[in-house]
């Protein structure tokens, strides 16, 4: 990915964000949310977002059923 756009940098985010990106196109999608202000802006939503989930739901836990249908989601057996 040589030149990237504001779809790439929004259908990247979430492994951006997660830290599962290279280097290489983290460094690409830093450029390009440096110099724009639509996916800066969608860039610090998102982290703000994860912050206040991380700090609300910190040592809770899924309930059991909830748990057990994201696995079954997850592994593609519902």
């Amino acid at each position: 990915m040589s030149e990237v756009d504001c779809n790439a940098v929004l259908k990247r985010l979430w492994a951006f964000l997660d830290g599962e990106a290279d280097e290489t196109l983290c460094r690409e999608l830093e450029a390009h949310i440096e110099a724009c202000l639509h996916c800066r802006n969608h860039v610090d939503f998102e982290r703000r977002l994860r912050a206040v989930i991380q700090v609300k739901c910190k040592g809770e836990q899924a309930p059991p059923a909830l748990r057990a249908a994201l696995d079954r989601l997850l592994s593609g057996s519902q």
